[in-house]
């Protein structure tokens, strides 16, 4: 939210900020979801 990218990307683009969310927050628990089983798999090696 914070990176200055997303501010070039903001008003030219015409998104809104709850875009972000929308997108970003599937994103994030995707991310999650395969991360943390891979850790785990990983470092018990």
């Amino acid at each position: 939210m914070g990176h200055k990218n997303n501010t070039l990307i903001l008003e030219p683009g015409g998104y809104a900020l709850g875009e972000y969310w929308r997108m970003g927050l599937p994103l994030d628990n995707l991310v999650d979801a395969v991360t943390t089983p891979m850790i785990l798999l990983v470092w018990r090696l």
